[in-house]
């Protein structure tokens, strides 16, 4: 949407019950939080996760331009044609969803001026005389602009250290540098998501059960990642995003 010049840093969007949007015609989706606050900014709507808002900019951005950018774009390979509809491509309820690498390789445009890389295990292969037998290909394709890619990294660095993030609680992986991230629980927390970013690395945490059981902390993914976070940049030198 942001890349489209649909909505801007300091849009305002409609947070109320939309037309429709359940196949029986029923208004919705629900908020979490229990109502609708009628316009607030990208910005607090992103920082509040909100539901309503993607699911508004998704009708003006259009289902096929959505499913395509994530299909074809992003790598999402295991969308279907059945996930073509407000619910699976706003909100995530998707048939087969994301892998937590799908997940994290998207997330990563946010921090690399918007290109994208398939994700891959090895950077490269050198043979016992230090030839290079296989390499990674690291060109990438530029998939949103580096302008697109820096204002959504600064909206989702507000859900870690805005007022009311749902990420608040993994601001003090650490305290050389900055990330950026957004959380995620289906109905009835019975999933709970957190993918987010540093100039370093990015990491995408999914905790729930096999079988579809409510979880009792639905916080423990932002643990998860705040704690494996925290180890792995403990020794790196304080870096900044690239604006």
């Amino acid at each position: 949407a942001i890349d489209k010049d649909i909505v801007h840093y300091t849009s305002k969007v409609l947070d109320k019950p939309i037309e429709n949007y359940y196949p029986d015609g029923k208004k919705g989706p629900k908020e979490w939080y229990g109502y609708y606050k009628g316009n607030i900014t990208v910005d607090y709507a992103i920082r509040k996760s909100a539901n309503t808002i993607p699911v508004r900019l998704l009708q003006e951005i259009g289902i096929d331009t959505s499913y395509d950018f994530l299909v074809n774009k992003l790598g999402c390979k295991n969308l279907t044609e059945t996930d073509k509809n407000l619910a699976s491509l706003a909100l995530g309820g998707c048939a087969y969803g994301m892998t937590t690498t799908e997940s994290a390789a998207a997330y990563a445009i946010f921090g690399n001026n918007g290109v994208f890389h398939d994700p891959t295990t090895y950077h490269k292969i050198e043979g016992i005389d230090g030839e290079v037998v296989l390499e990674y290909d690291t060109t990438g394709n530029q998939v949103i602009s580096p302008a697109s890619a820096t204002i959504m990294n600064h909206l989702l660095q507000g859900v870690v250290y805005g007022s009311e993030g749902t990420g608040r609680t993994v601001a003090g992986f650490n305290y050389k540098m900055k990330a950026y991230a957004k959380t995620g629980t289906t109905s009835d927390t019975k999933d709970a998501w957190l993918v987010g970013g540093t100039p370093y690395y990015v990491a995408s945490v999914w905790y729930g059960f096999d079988h579809n059981h409510k979880v009792s902390n639905n916080n423990m993914a932002k643990n998860i990642w705040r704690d494996v976070m925290k180890e792995i940049h403990k020794d790196l030198e304080k870096k900044e995003f690239e604006d």
